[in-house]
């Protein structure tokens, strides 16, 4: 490739870049054949919904299979429930919801972290030790990216989601550490997904008031096009205050 230099003070920079567009999920499992099979070492499904869609075998997401994601996890006889084999995955699987119809078959999906191959659910588990998320270029899947998903899954253990206030916001013992953002087992997460426009704002902090004291500027594509985002969330422990790092 060549570009004509007409400037006298020009850089050129040069980098990797990607079509995410064309990017899709895709499931794993570490599981050797003729062992006893491990459900932790397969694809953990959605653990906001329960789902496992891009599991090959297993119906329920991991937390669910693991009977460590609360009241709503399936009974003993239920928490495993599998297809006969890959043959169904990929046909027609009658575990699933909707089994008959296109939202209930093996579908290959967009990269989002919160669906990640593996996730320390509520920061801790005894048979995961590091979360990712992983996925191919759809015009070229020899290769494989992987997302680290850090410390905690994507909802913090299924825990509640508080509204904005200035209490909550200042105290360290209020809505972050509701969330597990406070503690040690969830300071770092991070997920993976695609936006056509990123956004943001900035609350006050110690401020009774929740209206944004500053809007980002949105942040697009060239082309307008969605682009991949990898948000990470960091939390600031040094003291007792609940200044974000």
């Amino acid at each position: 490739m060549v570009r004509t230099v007409e400037k006298k003070y020009q850089v050129w920079l040069a980098g990797y870049y990607d079509d995410f567009n064309g990017a899709r999920a895709i499931p794993d499992d570490d599981n050797s054949p003729g062992t006893d099979r491990d459900h932790t070492k397969s694809h953990h499904g959605n653990p906001m919904n329960g789902e496992a869609t891009l599991n090959p075998r297993y119906r329920w997401a991991e937390p669910d299979r693991d009977h460590t994601g609360g009241k709503e996890y399936p009974s003993d006889e239920q928490k495993l429930l599998k297809n006969d084999g890959m043959f169904e995955f990929i046909s027609h699987d009658d575990t699933r919801q909707s089994n008959n119809e296109w939202e209930g078959r093996a579908q290959l999906q967009y990269p989002d972290g919160h669906v990640a191959n593996r996730y320390r659910f509520s920061g801790s588990h005894s048979g995961v030790d590091l979360g990712y998320h992983k996925f191919v270029n759809g015009y070229d899947t020899i290769g494989s990216y992987l997302v680290p998903t850090g410390r905690n899954d994507a909802t913090f253990g299924r825990a509640d989601m508080n509204g904005y206030t200035g209490d909550l916001y200042a105290d360290s013992t209020g809505a972050q550490s509701n969330a597990g953002v406070t503690d040690t087992t969830g300071n770092f997460v991070q997920r993976a997904h695609l936006a056509g426009v990123w956004m943001g704002e900035q609350l006050a902090e110690n401020s009774t008031t929740t209206t944004p004291n500053t809007l980002f500027a949105e942040v697009t594509s060239p082309a307008k096009k969605p682009f991949l985002v990898v948000q990470s969330a960091r939390y600031n422990d040094t003291d007792n205050s609940s200044t974000p790092a």
